[in-house]
């Protein structure tokens, strides 16, 4: 039987950090640290866990892209257009944090709009910092395959915001 007191106790706070860094607010991210450790429990009920930190991690990921798919679906229907140029900065603050935090705003956004599995590969490269290695054995791919999303969500990435950065020097 799993302990999941000290499960919850010992990765709460890495579940936190992975989703906040992903949906940019505490309350959102706390909706997303509950919803993965009901997922977690699930998948416990079903099959051994080896490593729950890679479990806690991929789950936490997945949810948080969730929830930014969620947002770009409403933005949508409140007929502004699910564009990453339409976010904005939630902090008001020196200009250089607020470029920053606009910056974040529009690449959650654009990694939202990623396919599912180029949006992981990215983040759990990118944010979670773990090699193209770790990543595949996580996700149960090759780390060619990995690579290969990882290069395929950068570029997309490139296109979707590379557009707003050559706006935003017409403006200056």
């Amino acid at each position: 039987m799993t302990d999941w007191e000290a499960v919850v106790g010992q990765h709460v706070e890495i579940v936190r950090r992975t989703v906040h860094r992903l949906v940019g607010n505490d309350a959102d991210a706390w909706d997303c640290v509950q919803e993965t450790f009901l997922e977690a429990v699930k998948i416990e009920r079903r099959e051994p866990v080896r490593d729950w930190t890679a479990l806690l991690r991929r789950l936490a990921t997945a949810r948080a892209l969730d929830l930014l798919r969620v947002r770009c679906r409403q933005r949508g229907r409140r007929n502004t257009e699910a564009d990453p140029a339409h976010a904005i900065s939630r902090e008001p603050s020196p200009s250089g944090h607020a470029e920053a935090s606009e910056l974040a705003d529009r690449l959650r956004a654009a990694v939202g709009r990623l396919p599912r599995r180029q949006a992981e590969v990215f983040c759990l490269t990118c944010f979670e910092q773990m090699t193209s290695e770790v990543v595949a054995q996580r996700l149960g791919i090759s780390p060619t395959a990995a690579r290969m999303l990882l290069s395929r969500a950068r570029r997309r990435l490139q296109g979707i915001l590379e557009p707003l950065h050559g706006a935003a020097g017409k403006d200056a």
